[in-house]
């Protein structure tokens, strides 16, 4: 949910700019926007390598915790 609300509000920066720049007059070809667009998509994936391992660690965390109140509730 929140890598969602995150990527929303990247590609809402990205129109932002892309209006700008088309106001401006500037001719950008798709050449000088690749090296932009791979750096993005990989700090993307940077990112969301992150939060997959981060939910991971939550998740264990999670049923550890689960598991200590079975524990209590057995005694």
């Amino acid at each position: 949910m929140f890598l969602v609300r995150f990527l929303e509000q990247q590609n809402k920066v990205l129109e932002t700019k892309w209006s700008l720049l088309q106001e401006q007059g500037h001719t950008v070809t798709r050449k000088s926007l690749e090296p932009l667009f791979e750096a993005y998509i990989n700090n993307l994936r940077r990112q969301l390598d992150s939060l997959v391992g981060e939910r991971g660690r939550l998740d264990s965390e999670l049923r550890n915790m689960q598991d200590m109140v079975e524990d209590f509730k057995n005694k």
